[in-house]
């Protein structure tokens, strides 16, 4: 069945093995017969592709409806214009009505907007135009429709059918009669530009070239073969169109041109069939990538091929129950998470890597790209892991081939090519997700070795490290070099998300020492945190909170010392964004009735995405709505929850809150839908909220099953109500908001009860784990004064202190010594016991001789047992 763009319920009855259509709009047909339990037929792929709520501006999920195999190379679908080729990576907008052609990849999301629309074909009927690279044709959603794997639309009176392999399109244009019948080939883009190209006739039916963005940009070969031959063809330059040539053998390569141009006669035979093969590496590969995956012209085999392998992979989850617009939100969201990363490596194993060379797979494994990590570690990859974790450990080995090629894991990558995008070192919580959700098919101790060398020596991914290392925040008016820095609160709170998944990692390959470090240095977000204003705020070279714009306060890159101290949300969403450490965050609150009200602020119009609101249309947010489980107030995450879903993710165009970010945003819907989310980076510990659907079944890529049972007084069908009222967890009573690690790597069985009330005490008497306890000690960063001033022939005292983020009692000696002539401290060492989550303060004395001069005074800390914690270093002034 395919999707008409202007239907948003599907209206379905379900036979065995037939599904029989009813009033939808546009004249949508089925297709082909689908196998009883039909998912593919339950995905919109026009949903996330216009402004939430239809607002018709850019600033939606950006998707494409392309037809697309799962995590493909090759993406073929339509570009459209103003909107979707001025702002959005899928190159597609909703509320546009021009079409620009068809090219051969996009993204889901805008990540690196510009990078994609290559070799754009048009049909086009008569005359040519008189500028071929900047034709267009108006196009209208009655004649449009999709399902994965397959687009078609009718504009300027020529049908076109797309549908995919993985490495392969095929394509059909039905023309009117006529004898010039035109297919344009803009090989220089459109909304890509590929100004580096090669094009050549080979026969009358088969033509080959490259596309490349040139210095700095991706390369794709192309092989295109036509099952009907054409009758002339030629190129043109701008809005100069060549003599065309008449089609009778191979013709000249041409270079750099603006396209070119296909002539085919189609008074006997309306359909020109064609299909074309790509490869990042050279013609012979994608020739042999034509071959293998597409050797024939069977364009319904093709296409029903495609629709089997999405049905495959979406039924891993089953749902029923519900309403029939959230299960079409539910499997749109759940296709939209599965198209990325993307197969990068040919059907012989070979792919460019990152140092531009040319590379092979071992037999088996696939090598993949574009990754967008800032997006994804949040809950995108431990999805992905979860469902298909043979093909994510290639991904991170994808990711573990890089760092033998450039010394760096990727930061943000298309087509292999670091682009420095986002802010962070995310790499490391998208390695430890995946070891923690049972992708493990790649050397993790290799993974943890390149993971701390990025984490400890100076590097692009990292700018700022020595900072980092030595102040333990990054400062405002610092100086950062290389690679896109901006944002340097929000840049160090994901450097403490990257340290606490290193954490995780070593202390599940029994590294108890580094798990030690590295959770010590997850705790840096203390150091900017604000007692004053109980929010997160940038400070200067001195240790100085310096003044900034607490709403708003928010920038993309380039980064200046004048710019935003955050990076795409402000303080508000960033103050609670230590996904690790829930219960320590409401420890610096003054406790956990000041954080929970924090977050009612924040969600108590999740809609609104104003002043102190929530912004589920990017990702730093997408935690919040999770912590009131750590609380004690399961009953507000519940709540929060089902009003993101009812009012961010509706079943239309514009139904989704941000952009899709390669999946991310659709990932999350996704998790939340099931009942749960991943909170915390590096752990397989899921929070609960409340499932959509009356009845859930999952079946892992490991083999294993995830049921859940959702019973109510309302029985099975519509929406099921808010509140969990119990739980029950293989039969037995679970009473905490949260499941046991191996719950996700050994399956088992739910059983809700949900009810119109919140719960009084269900999920109220625990909490899912929070902070590095269970790592090791880890005291967090000491307290003191910025510096210290001294008249001469006088003495001050200088109060430090210890914060204790652990449940257990811990004591800390301490040393101290003062430079600069004339200056005596006193005492010079002694010990702090300091309780479970509790600060201890002690004093030294700093005295000055008349003729004294300024100096530093140095306090060394070290936790009895080992774990370190940093020094304090203040300066002395005297006068």
């Amino acid at each position: 069945m395919h999707w008409c763009s202007g239907a948003s319920v599907m209206r379905a009855v379900l036979t065995v093995g037939i599904v029989g259509l009813v009033g939808f709009a546009g004249g949508c047909a089925l297709h082909a017969s689908p196998p009883a339990f039909n998912s593919a037929a339950l995905v919109n792929p026009f949903i996330g592709t216009e402004g939430l709520n239809g607002t018709g501006n850019y600033n939606g999920g950006d998707d494409s409806p392309a037809a697309d195999d799962p995590f493909g190379m090759i993406q073929w679908g339509p570009d459209t214009s103003p909107l979707g080729d001025s702002h959005s990576g899928g190159g597609y907008n909703y509320a546009d009505t021009t079409l620009l052609g068809f090219s051969l990849n996009h993204v889901s999301g805008c990540p690196n907007c510009s990078a994609r629309g290559a070799l754009p074909f048009l049909p086009v009927v008569g005359a040519l135009p008189a500028d071929p690279t900047h034709f267009t044709e108006s196009f209208s959603h009655s004649t449009e429709k999709a399902d994965p794997g397959y687009y078609q639309l009718t504009a300027d009176g020529v049908t076109t059918q797309l549908t995919v392999t993985e490495r392969t399109g095929m394509a059909q244009f039905t023309f009117p009669a006529s004898a010039e019948a035109n297919l344009l080939l803009k090989v220089s883009g459109e909304q890509g530009q590929f100004p580096i190209n090669s094009f050549q006739v080979l026969s009358d039916q088969e033509v080959v070239g490259f596309v490349s963005q040139g210095s700095g940009g991706y390369t794709i070969y192309f092989v295109i073969e036509f099952r009907t031959p054409f009758t002339r063809y030629g190129t043109w330059e701008g809005a100069v169109v060549g003599t065309s040539e008449a089609a009778t053998g191979k013709g000249p390569t041409a270079h750099n041109m603006g396209g070119a141009y296909l002539t085919f006669n189609t008074t006997r035979n309306a359909v020109v069939q064609a299909k074309v093969g790509i490869s990042f590496v050279s013609l012979t590969n994608a020739e042999q990538n034509l071959r293998t995956e597409d050797p024939g012209w069977d364009f319904s085999g093709v296409e029903m091929a495609a629709h089997n392998t999405w049905n495959k992979l979406l039924d891993q989850i089953q749902v029923s129950g519900g309403t029939a617009s959230e299960r079409v939100s539910f499997y749109s969201a759940l296709y939209h998470s599965l198209l990325f990363p993307s197969v990068a490596s040919d059907v012989n194993g070979q792919y460019v890597g990152s140092d531009g060379k040319v590379h092979a797979m071992p037999q088996g494994q696939v090598e993949y790209t574009n990754f967008s990590e800032w997006d994804m570690y949040r809950s995108e990859v431990q999805l992905l892991s979860l469902l298909v974790p043979n093909r994510v450990s290639d991904i991170v080995q994808s990711m573990l081939d890089a760092y033998v090629e450039t010394q760096e894991l990727p930061k943000y990558t298309s087509e292999n090519i670091e682009r420095y995008i986002m802010v962070g070192d995310s790499a490391d919580p998208i390695i430890t997700d995946a070891y923690a959700f049972g992708a493990r098919g790649f050397n993790a101790e290799t993974a943890l070795t390149d993971m701390i060398s990025q984490a400890t020596n100076p590097n692009q991914v990292r700018p700022g490290l020595l900072y980092y290392l030595q102040l333990g925040f990054l400062p405002m008016n610092g100086s950062y070099g290389c690679c896109r820095f901006y944002g340097p609160v929000s840049t160090q709170l994901e450097y403490n998300v990257d340290d606490y998944a290193i954490s995780e990692l070593a202390q599940a390959l029994g590294q108890t020492k580094t798990a030690a470090s590295f959770a010590v240095r997850a705790n840096n977000w203390q150091n900017v945190f604000n007692p004053g204003t109980d929010l997160l705020g940038p400070k200067d070279l001195n240790g100085a909170f310096v003044p900034f714009n607490t709403y708003g306060d928010t920038t993309y890159f380039p980064f200046t010392q004048e710019s935003s101290a955050f990076v795409e949300n402000d303080t508000y969403d960033y103050t609670p964004d230590e996904p690790f450490d829930i219960q320590g965050l409401a420890d610096a609150m003054g406790g956990r009735t000041n954080l929970s009200n924090f977050l009612a602020m924040l969600t108590d119009n999740v809609a609104a995405m104003g002043p102190t609101d929530i912004q589920m249309s990017n990702e730093p947010s997408f935690e919040i709505p999770w912590e009131f489980d750590y609380l004690g107030e399961p009953s507000k995450t519940e709540e929060v929850v089902r009003a993101i879903q009812n009012q961010l993710f509706p079943d239309r165009p514009g139904g989704l809150p941000g952009n899709d970010d390669l999946g991310a945003t659709s990932s999350w819907f996704v998790w939340s839908a099931l009942g749960m989310y991943p909170e915390t980076p590096g752990s397989s510990v899921l929070v609960l909220g409340n499932p959509l659907f009356s009845k859930i079944v999952v079946h892992t890529g490991s083999g294993h099953t995830i049921t859940e049972i959702a019973g109510t007084a309302a029985g099975s069908t519509g929406a099921l109500p808010t509140y969990v009222q119990s739980l029950t967890l293989n039969g037995k009573a679970w009473n905490d908001d949260y499941l046991p690690a191996n719950f996700p790597l050994e399956g088992g069985t739910l059983t809700w009860t949900l009810g119109r009330f919140p719960s009084q005490t269900w999920g109220t008497t625990s909490s899912p784990p929070s902070d590095t306890e269970g790592l090791y000690p880890a005291l967090g960063y000491p307290a003191g004064p910025l510096r210290v001033s001294v008249a001469p022939g006088e003495s001050v005292p200088v109060p430090f202190g210890v914060q204790n983020m652990t449940g257990s009692s811990e004591q800390v000696q301490w040393s101290a010594t003062v430079s600069g002539n004339g200056l005596v401290l006193q005492p010079a060492s002694g010990t702090m016991t300091i309780p479970g989550r509790a600060k201890a303060v002690t004093t030294v004395t700093v005295a000055a001789a008349d003729s004294a001069t300024a100096g530093v005074i140095t306090i060394t800390l070290q936790v009895s047992g080992g774990a370190p914690v940093p020094s304090i270093v203040l300066p002395v002034m005297v006068g």
